[in-house]
């Protein structure tokens, strides 16, 4: 989805290049480590541009397998003996990254932690556990089942009211920036 926008900002702005670097920290802007910045959360830094540019749903996923194996979470419990795959440590300012272990599966333990959702679709299809994907993804899989926990995943402001089940996006850049380079993180 990225790369279209991408390209298309490329043919709009053909003197304009782009370098797209992704990390599991937030880089800065005052800092100058980037000139615009996608994130997950909203920005706190004063001074900025920013705008929310869209939401993705979240939804709780497991292999078919995997529940013959473990059964199928007894949230009211804690989910003991369940098999978490989640966000890196370093992402956990997200709520959503916070909400499986916390509310979900206390008891649990966390197997893999990876910042890439195809590697962590493709660990739940292979039977590691437990996920949380953007529907999108989720449901275009065929081995993997949705769940149905009593709590909606929150959305990436921590509200599960102000979006439904949906992660937001935000944008931001200083309005100096744009100059004959800009990057995007």
């Amino acid at each position: 989805m990225l790369a279209a926008v991408l390209a298309g900002f490329c043919r709009l702005h053909p003197r304009m290049t782009v370098e797209l670097t992704t990390a599991d920290r937030l880089l800065s802007l005052t800092r100058r480590e980037k000139d615009i910045a996608l994130r997950p959360v909203q920005f706190e830094q004063k001074g900025l541009v920013q705008r929310r540019i869209g939401t993705r749903p979240r939804g709780l996923y497991a292999s078919a397998a995997y529940l013959a194996e473990h059964g199928e979470p007894d949230y009211a419990t804690g989910s003991p003996g369940h098999v978490l795959i989640t966000l890196p440590n370093s992402l956990f300012i997200l709520p959503q990254a916070n909400w499986l272990w916390d509310t979900l599966a206390p008891q649990g333990r966390i197997a893999l932690q990876s910042n890439s959702l195809d590697v962590q679709a493709a660990a739940a299809l292979a039977s590691a556990g437990l996920v949380l994907q953007p529907p999108s993804m989720g449901n275009a899989l065929p081995g993997l089942r949705r769940l149905d926990p009593p709590q909606a995943p929150p959305d990436r402001e921590g509200s599960v009211k102000n979006l439904g089940h949906c992660a937001a996006s935000w944008i931001a850049w200083w309005p100096s920036c744009l100059s004959s380079r800009a990057a995007l993180t």
